[in-house]
């Protein structure tokens, strides 16, 4: 509260020394003194104006220009906090949809002779065109590094239609108190599927689903020209330190790693098994034909110390090529162009067999690997990711490791191949064209 001096006035006495009982001194006295009353009444001193106590609107005016900063702050907190809760419930409508969508397909086979399932298909469809009439979230522009396009939220339609696609659900780590958790693990494997795999998307101009981004791998696929470790240190550790674009007072901190680079030249020698899905989910022209056309090149950076072998699987699995000098280029390419598609996908049965095929030519102090290039859509035969994780971390303990090429839209299974080669020992990279092909000879 605040304290006020008051200034202490002069206090003027006036002392009657004589009273008398003649009344005319009195009221010649009286006459003289109400000019200088009135006077005193009408304006008083200026000591006693500016005695008077500040108002509460006076002493609260010069807070005015910050509560007037808070309350406009708060109006754009909440203005953002009702866009994402309306982005978020467009988002679950998107998820109905889609069931909706596989709902219209499985009526569609037996919608002869019944009628209650077309009238259920019908339904369905109209809550399909109704979302799509819909009016699009408010639209805010945003600048994608992805794709040199200018894209807005409503001409990017949601991926409804990729609705037998299946990614695994992404958590955003907690903040952790750092006194409690002093340690921090990570893996230094380098996967890049979720740049190219978003890329693929917003190239359709379309909305990647949200469990499709992991912002590592995206970091991961651009080559940042670290330093290379010095003396004996297995790798050197690089670091940026900038304030939180987001909070005033946090911090971000980038950590880096850069391993030996090896001359090709120094690579251990190579006991490759190129692994193809070739069932009839593989057919379309950026699936096995953009096979054929990535592994041709991992071909042609074969050396002679190099061997590879070509296994299949489709309804049923088979070994088109036993392991094969990398100076015999022209027979493995022709092993590749002569694959077709067609079938179903035997992919649990086609591991085991490769995983054979890799042991039985196994070198020692090698780079002994299985390639797996497929879709992911694993249909008949040990198809669980349990029962193929199980068999994948076996054979790792005994030195065949397991990289996953992925291709395609549609039915791509991302989940299951993260998975099967994070368990692998191995790369997992999405393959949209041959820009994006791996070097997976390291």
């Amino acid at each position: 509260m605040k304290r006020i001096n008051f200034i202490r006035l002069p206090i003027i006495m006036l002392v009657v020394l004589s009273l008398t009982s003649c009344s005319k001194e009195t009221l010649k006295a009286d006459q003289l003194l109400a000019p200088r009353q009135a006077e005193l009444k009408a304006s008083p001193p200026k000591e006693v104006q500016s005695a008077a106590v500040p108002s509460e609107e006076q002493s609260l005016r010069p807070q005015l220009p910050e509560l007037q900063k808070e309350i406009n702050k708060l109006a754009v907190q909440k203005e953002t906090k009702e866009l994402a809760v309306q982005k978020v419930m467009k988002e679950m409508e998107i998820k109905r949809l889609s069931t909706s969508e596989m709902s219209i397909r499985r009526l569609e086979g037996k919608v002869s002779g019944n009628s209650e399932n077309l009238q259920r298909m019908k339904e369905l469809a109209v809550e399909k065109d109704m979302l799509l009439a819909a009016p699009a979230v408010p639209k805010m522009e945003y600048f994608s590094v992805l794709s040199p396009l200018r894209v807005t939220p409503g001409q990017l339609r949601p991926a409804a239609e990729f609705n037998t696609e299946g990614y695994d659900l992404v958590s955003e780590n907690p903040f952790l108190e750092v006194i409690q958790n002093p340690l921090s693990t990570f893996s230094i494997d380098v996967d890049t599927a979720a740049y190219s795999n978003v890329r693929r998307f917003i190239q359709g101009n379309r909305l990647p689903p949200v469990d499709a981004v992991r912002v590592e791998e995206m970091i991961n696929y651009f080559n940042y020209e670290y330093p290379q470790p010095v003396a004996e240190a297995p790798f050197s550790v690089n670091t940026e330190l900038t304030e939180a674009p987001w909070r005033q007072g946090n911090r971000l901190l980038l950590i880096g790693l850069q391993g030996l680079r090896v001359s090709a030249e120094k690579f251990p020698p190579a006991n490759l098994v190129f692994l193809i899905d070739v069932s009839g989910s593989m057919s379309s022209e950026n699936k096995l034909p953009l096979v054929v056309k990535s592994l041709k090149m991992l071909v042609e950076q074969l050396r002679p110390v190099d061997r590879v072998s070509i296994v299949v699987y489709a309804s049923q699995t088979a070994i088109l090529l036993p392991s094969t000098s990398g100076n015999e280029k022209g027979k493995i390419i022709g092993v590749l162009d002569s694959l077709r598609a067609g079938g179903s996908t035997y992919g649990g049965e086609g591991i085991q067999l490769a995983y054979k095929v890799a042991v039985e030519n196994f070198i020692t102090d090698g780079n002994n690997r299985v390639i797996l290039a497929t879709d992911g859509d694993f249909n008949v035969g040990a198809s669980s990711d349990a029962e193929l994780e199980r068999m994948i971390e076996e054979k790792r303990r005994a030195g065949v490791f397991l990289s996953v090429l992925g291709y395609g839209m549609g039915n791509y299974k991302d989940s299951k191949m993260q998975k099967l080669a994070d368990k692998g020992n191995g790369n997992y990279a999405y393959i949209d064209n041959l820009g994006g092909v791996p070097i997976l000879l390291t």
